[in-house]
């Protein structure tokens, strides 16, 4: 894998939803634009004792991280997406094409899916050549009602917001440097035979890349030897 030192990133070229199931489903989607982590924390209160015109003591206590609210913009209307991160359920005409959308009901909560989003972004050189990838991961996540905006004239972009709460303890955001973006794997022949060393695959059904079992969701690099699992 690359490594992290002092890396120049740019772009959005891939996110990646994993719904957090018992049996998870892989979303990948190249047409969000941007996307906006907003950090949420429990900010600490300061506290002094002061005597006229001087401060005897201070004590203060530090924020602390509880996760993120990710604001995303996508440049189409996914069924898929839209589903998740809103809600509701998308109505299918015959052969399971896309007919329609409900949202959830007024007045009423809604059973949305957690899932692990994933936003995949490039490290360009000097000549603007594409030498590496960093993948940013944000675990626990919800959805939240979506936003639109329509406008004469201009392509209607869905925004949504998600919200991404880790358990006591858990890392809040992951990062890792990747030399090729993952290949998306269903079965064991999709995993390529003769990998070279950075090449990187993404279960999105239970599968087995060289002595390495892997499930929907989960991702491998090769180091030139052996593949090797991605936290």
């Amino acid at each position: 894998m690359r490594t992290f030192n002092s890396n120049t990133i740019v772009n959005i070229v891939r996110a990646e939803v994993t719904t957090l199931e018992d049996e998870p489903r892989v979303l990948s989607f190249d047409t969000v634009t941007s996307a906006e982590p907003d950090p949420v924390v429990s900010e600490g209160e300061d506290s002094e004792l002061r005597v006229r015109n001087t401060i005897l003591a201070q004590d203060t206590l530090e924020d602390i991280l509880k996760g993120y609210d990710i604001t995303l913009k996508d440049c189409v209307l996914s069924a898929e997406l839209l589903a998740l991160i809103d809600g509701g359920s998308v109505v299918e005409a015959g052969g399971g094409a896309f007919a329609g959308y409900r949202s959830p009901a007024a007045g009423s909560t809604s059973s949305r899916t957690r899932f692990i989003l994933r936003l995949y972004t490039e490290e360009k050189d000097y000549s603007g050549e594409a030498v590496g990838y960093f993948r940013f991961s944000f675990p626990n996540c919800v959805g939240t009602p979506a936003k639109f905006e329509f406008e004469n004239g201009t392509f209607t972009a869905p925004e949504y917001t998600v919200r991404s709460r880790p358990s006591a303890g858990k890392s809040a955001l992951s990062v890792e440097c990747i030399d090729r973006l993952p290949i998306y794997c269903s079965t064991d022949n999709d995993v390529p035979v003769l990998p070279e060393s950075g090449d990187c695959v993404t279960a999105i059904a239970s599968i087995t890349a060289g002595d390495l079992a892997l499930t929907a969701g989960q991702t491998a690099y090769y180091d030139g030897s052996e593949w090797n699992l991605i936290a």
